[in-house]
Order: structure tokens, then sequence, then C-alpha cells
């Protein structure tokens, strides 16, 4: 048989509502199903996805757990994450890390440059990045007057691989001490050249819109 639904669907079109719709895929211990996963069941995954409106994928780096390996993972984790960015640039969706700071303490110059070495190493694996979110905690927790000057090391470094990837932060933390609010929108006021915008997130003690109220208008848009 043939089904005629021109006259139906004549003048109508549909247009997605937000312009970013991404969804996280993160390769890690804490999930039930993914690190049983091969490239072969992501590829189709990524693939649904896109089918169904996203338009970009949201990748881990490897330490980003507290256990770094899980017995049912078949692949090595940067092998995968490097194989997975090339899927989902082949959908022609964009490829983002959620990138927390896993330093144990970031005052030690041997910490220090450790993370800076191993983000170098992910961010050159990787051939094209549009966007990174580094969350304020949960992991990672870090003071905000430590955390803006440690993202910003990082950025410069990920800036020299892909120089108009666009950086989010996350005031998510998961105990906030009195006045980590305060002392965080102080260091968005200053409005680091660095900083795309702000992100709402897990585990916020704020509304979205108290969020974006103290935000500067350049973070609004």
């Amino acid at each position: 048989g043939r089904i005629e639904a021109d006259a139906l669907f004549e003048g109508l079109s549909s247009t997605p509502r937000y312009p970013l719709r991404g969804h996280q895929l993160a390769y890690r211990d804490k999930q039930n199903t993914l690190p049983c996963w091969t490239e072969r069941e992501f590829d189709r995954y990524i693939r649904d996805l896109a089918l169904f409106g996203a338009n970009a994928i949201e990748l881990l780096p490897p330490r980003t757990d507290d256990n770094l390996y899980s017995r049912k993972m078949r692949r090595d984790p940067f092998e995968l994450m490097v194989n997975l960015e090339k899927i989902v640039h082949g959908y022609g969706m964009d490829v983002w890390l959620w990138y927390p700071n896993m330093g144990e303490n970031y005052q030690d110059p041997k910490v220090l440059e450790a993370e800076l070495a191993e983000r170098e190493r992910v961010f050159s694996a990787l051939s094209s990045i549009e966007g990174m979110l580094v969350p304020a905690g949960d992991p990672g927790e870090l003071a905000p007057e430590e955390l803006f000057p440690v993202t910003e090391k990082c950025v410069k470094i990920l800036h020299k691989v892909h120089p108009n990837c666009k950086v989010f932060l996350a005031p998510q933390s998961f105990a906030p001490q009195p006045g980590w609010y305060d002392a965080f929108y102080a260091q968005v006021a200053k409005q680091p050249a660095w900083l795309y915008g702000v992100c709402f997130a897990p585990w916020e003690q704020q509304t979205i819109e108290e969020m974006q109220n103290r935000l500067p208008d350049v973070y609004k848009g």
C-alpha cells in the first residue's frame, strides 16, 4: 500500500527549542551498563541519540572516578575516548568533555605538574573539542579561590590545541563551606577571559533563577 501525507505536512516545520542538546556518556566504574560496552554499542547508542535530536556528546576522560578501571571494562578507557570522539564527530555532533580536578593537593608543584601533563595528553589525543565543563566538586572539591587559577592553567593548555573550545564552570559542590557561593560568584564577577559560561548542575543549593541573577550580563546570553 501507499500512504499520502503531503497535505498534512504542507507548511509544517519543526525547530529544536534549545540550541545545545547534549548527553553525557561516561565509561567508568559507577555506571551499571556502559563499562560493558565497546565502540560498537556506543556507536549505535550515539546514532539513536542523534536521530532523536541530540547534537552533542559529553565524554569523560579516564581519570574522573574513584576507581580508574572497572572489572567489567572490555576496552582501555583512553583508547575508547579517542575512538568515541571520532564516532561523535562522524555523526556531525559536537564533542564535550566533563573534566573535574582530581588532584589531591594542587599546592604541591609535583601534583599540579602531573595534572597539567595529563590534560595535555588528553587534549592532544582528540582532534576537536567544542566544549568543556569543569565541575567545582563531586569529585574534585576545590575552594573557588583555588578552583579558578587551577582551571585557568588547564585552559591555557586546552586552548593551545583547541583554541575555539568553550569552557564552562559549574558551582557543583557536595558540601560547600559557609560563604562558598559568595566566593565563587566573586571570582565569576572578575569575568576571566577564558570563562565562556556557568552551568547549573547537581548539588547546587540555589535555584537556577538565583544563579542567573548573580551572573554578570556577559554570562547570561
